[in-house]
């Protein structure tokens, strides 16, 4: 009786029959690791840990009573005081002026604002330094985007 060479399935090291495709055949054999995730998401919980609790600790400095100075207008007012006054762009006065609506105009309302911005900041940084450089390069980026 005449045999025909194995099936790529049935080579040493394949899946056995039905077990579906194998794990992570799409890189040479090996799954993306979870593990630069992990390191972020830890960077970013002791990010949240270091900005949250100290909110307030300190009196307004004057930048941020410039800040609740004009999230205290109404919309048309914020707009034509940061226009006549400010020299940066607007944004932010807009955004800060929504956010002290439910969260208050006082240091951990206005405060939280800039804490969650920059706690977000440490994942976003991950993903632009992983596409812009190493994966090595992405894990040190979130720790110099936290240091703030």
């Amino acid at each position: 009786m005449l045999r025909t060479p194995p099936s790529p399935s049935q080579t040493v090291g394949a899946a056995p029959a039905g077990a579906g495709p194998a794990t992570g055949s799409r890189l040479g054999g090996h799954r993306p690791s979870l593990a630069p995730w992990h390191a972020v998401a830890a960077l970013t919980a002791l990010g949240a840990l270091l900005r949250f609790p100290t909110l307030d600790v300190q009196s307004f400095w004057l930048d941020e009573a410039t800040t609740v100075r004009l999230v205290g207008f109404d919309l048309g007012g914020l707009l034509s005081a940061v226009a006549r006054e400010e020299v940066t762009p607007p944004l932010y006065y807009l955004v800060a002026w929504a956010w002290a609506v439910p969260f208050g105009a006082g240091e951990v309302g206005l405060r939280s604002l800039s804490a969650l911005l920059g706690t977000a900041l440490v994942p976003v940084a991950y993903l632009v330094a992983r596409e812009l450089a190493s994966r090595r390069g992405g894990r040190l980026e979130p720790a110099a985007a936290d240091g703030g």
